[in-house]
């Protein structure tokens, strides 16, 4: 019997199917893609001394990051917060978790009693970003953003609900590399796009559902702290922790 493929879901298995199939050479290339932007090691550990000699300030900062779990287009919200400096280098911790309601349905049980089952797939997990701006203008900005995640996955029973609707705990470890571009329209108000790939190096069995995917966003970045610092101006040591270069 020949298999069809659903025309609304045509491009995303087209896109899963393509780097399922090269995956190696995908992570290569775009690992030389993150490379790229950098001259030599030398070059770029002598430009992380200079800028972390620079005081620190917050950085704060909210995102929503589309991707692909097994074939469904699906998105990932995330919180971070962390040091700033001189707005060319950017690290800390962060929150994420599946924004989308993604279900399934299977059966069980023997032919005679057979059961039907809903369950709506949960991913949270921590992570450590690091944000690399090797291009800064008044307008344009061009970064790498990578963060690595460590967290778990579970299913939560839908219907029929039972005493224990959370089971099959997995845990996971996700590699996001990422390229970043920005162009500002405000000091606090830039236009941004990014892309990268979602790569699982861990996870647990109970895990049926492929997220080693391709990640793209694109949106308005709002930075708060400079926003902050437009609506309400002042001074003070504690107040120095919002001072950013435009």
């Amino acid at each position: 019997m020949r298999k069809t493929i659903n025309p609304k879901s045509e491009s995303y298995f087209i896109v899963l199917k393509c780097t399922a199939f090269k995956d190696y050479f995908f992570y290569v290339y775009f690992v030389v893609s993150l490379v790229l932007p950098f001259r030599s090691e030398a070059q770029l550990l002598d430009s992380l001394r200079v800028v972390l000699k620079n005081k620190p300030t917050i950085d704060f900062r909210a995102d929503s990051r589309n991707n692909f779990i097994s074939s469904r287009k699906a998105s990932t919200f995330g919180l971070k917060i962390g040091l700033d400096y001189d707005s060319r280098l950017r690290f800390g911790v962060g929150y994420n978790f599946l924004r989308s309601r993604f279900y399934e349905r299977f059966t069980f049980g023997s032919p005679l009693n057979t059961q039907v089952q809903s369950r709506r797939l949960v991913l949270r997990y921590l992570c450590v970003y690091i944000d690399y701006v090797y291009y800064n203008s008044r307008r344009w900005t061009f970064s790498v953003p990578v963060q690595l995640g460590f967290g778990r996955t579970f299913y939560r029973e839908i219907y029929p609900v039972s005493s224990t609707p959370e089971r099959e705990f997995s845990p996971i470890v996700l590699y996001e590399p990422c390229l970043s571009g920005e162009y500002r329209i405000l000091p606090w108000l830039a236009l941004s796009a990014n892309a990268g790939f979602r790569i699982v190096l861990l996870k647990g069995n109970n895990l049926k559902q492929k997220l080693t995917a391709p990640v793209y966003v694109g949106g308005i970045s709002i930075y708060w702290t400079r926003l902050y610092r437009k609506i309400f101006p002042g001074r003070g040591e504690w107040y120095e922790l919002f001072k950013v270069s435009d």
